[in-house]
């Protein structure tokens, strides 16, 4: 068993070696380029946008849904609940649109 877990690990050791070698010798034959150099003030231009960016990203996530805008103001919360429960009844219909009113 332990003469197994050697073998492999000699194994892994040569092929990483191996492998090391290929690349190595591919960056070697390939021709090397610099990067593109970007004037400096495209790349202030870029940079600010891409924090502008994400920026909008983070607000979209940030957005409120249905459920925390309809229990994010707790006096709204409770006319609405009203609202439900006395047109559930048939109540009075001015005392409805008061209640309306109210939300406004």
């Amino acid at each position: 068993m332990l003469a197994d877990m050697d073998s492999i690990t000699r194994d892994a050791l040569k092929r990483a070696q191996q492998m090391n070698g290929y690349s190595k010798r591919n960056n070697n034959s390939a021709k090397q380029t610099p990067p593109p150099q970007v004037p400096q003030e495209k790349s202030a231009e870029i940079l600010q946008e891409l924090q502008s960016k994400k920026a909008e990203v983070i607000q979209q996530d940030k957005s409120p849904n249905f459920l925390d805008t309809l229990l994010g103001n707790k006096e709204q919360s409770l006319i609405l609940l009203l609202l439900v429960l006395l047109m559930n009844e048939d109540c009075d219909p001015s005392l409805l649109l008061a209640l309306l009113y109210l939300l406004l």
